[in-house]
């Protein structure tokens, strides 16, 4: 996957992480634009997670948008949503598989689907 050159990511993890909790807008190659908040960003197969605030609703929705679908990434805001980052590190943090369980339930939980 290495042999091919990455325009939008520039095969750089660290920026893909640096991404998680940023507002951004992406293009895909089908002219569609999807803005809202980076949840992740899988640093192998480069798909991008979003949670955009629904206007009707009280949720987020969540966007899946493939690598190879994007046609361009621009970041609206370098303020970093914070709860984006603590359920991350509240992941990572955990030692004990009890608790680390308990703590991906209540993330999945929260998503709307």
């Amino acid at each position: 996957m290495d042999d091919f050159e990455d325009k939008i990511f520039n095969n750089d993890p660290i920026y893909m992480r640096s991404l998680v909790g940023k507002k951004v807008e992406l293009e895909t190659v089908e002219n569609v634009t999807h803005s809202g908040i980076v949840y992740v960003i899988d640093p192998i197969y480069k798909t991008v997670v979003l949670h955009s605030k629904l206007q009707s609703e009280v949720g987020n929705e969540t966007i899946f948008v493939l690598y190879h679908a994007i046609k361009s990434l621009k970041v609206l805001s370098d303020e970093i949503e914070e709860s984006y980052i603590n359920k991350f590190e509240e992941t990572q943090c955990s030692s004990d598989n009890g608790e680390k369980k308990n703590v991906l339930k209540k993330m999945a939980a929260t998503y709307v689907y």
